[in-house]
């Protein structure tokens, strides 16, 4: 029933990933808008929660809730780039900071 707008809505936020967008921030925000629209309901609803700088996960081995505290330069945990979505977030990551300086696309700008 809202697939084209759904469609519409994922193209524009795509368009002002590809340009940069404004700040590390916003950046988390359209890629949770993007996985949202693809349907991911854990990381299209949860990804914001990097923004504080920390995110409760789950342990894939014994199942145990963990916080994980993102700012903190002495961790002992290692990103690892194991799954698809965390390679097409890094991926994404990268490009965009290479593009960070270019000019913003004008939908971008549209509040």
């Amino acid at each position: 029933m809202y697939a084209d707008d759904i469609a519409t809505l994922r193209a524009l936020t795509l368009e002002c990933l590809s340009s940069g967008g404004s700040s590390d921030t916003m950046f988390v925000y359209l890629q949770q808008a993007v996985l949202g629209f693809d349907g991911d309901e854990v990381w299209g609803k949860e990804l914001d929660r990097i923004n504080d700088g920390e995110v409760d996960v789950q342990c894939p081995a014994c199942a145990e809730d963990l916080l994980i505290d993102l700012q903190s330069g002495d961790s002992s945990i290692e990103p690892g780039l194991s799954s698809q979505l965390a390679t097409r977030l890094h991926a994404e990551a990268l490009r965009v900071a290479t593009s960070r300086w270019q000019p913003h696309s004008p939908t971008c700008l549209v509040g």
